[in-house]
């Protein structure tokens, strides 16, 4: 989605929680391509913009699939993670030690 506040040449890999997607309400509009109920609540994979979001909603939640759906942001603001190039930049090093006895290392 677009992002004035980010320069053209940085990358940037932004996560949204599927709870934190509203489907119902909001400034986008997407398409729903598959619905995958769980038993009390349902997944829905939407595409908006071109990108693929999943969100999650109550069992009942009256949306379906191939359709149109207007889209929504979180509720409630929480803290964003920031990954740079698909790794996050500041990892513990507690989790830096068992990625490295699984044999996988990452960068500085």
């Amino acid at each position: 989605m677009p992002a004035a506040a980010t320069a053209p040449s940085a990358r940037l890999t932004a996560g949204i929680r599927p709870e934190d997607v509203i489907i119902g309400s909001g400034p986008w509009r997407g398409h729903v391509s598959v619905i995958e109920p769980t038993g009390h609540e349902t997944l829905v994979f939407v595409d908006v913009e071109g990108h693929r979001m999943v969100a999650r909603v109550a069992s009942d939640h009256p949306v379906r699939a191939l359709t149109t759906v207007p889209v929504g942001g979180a509720r409630r603001p929480r803290a964003p993670v920031r990954y740079a190039h698909g790794y996050p930049r500041k990892l513990r090093r507690q989790q830096r030690r068992r990625l490295r006895n699984c044999g996988i290392t990452i960068p500085d």
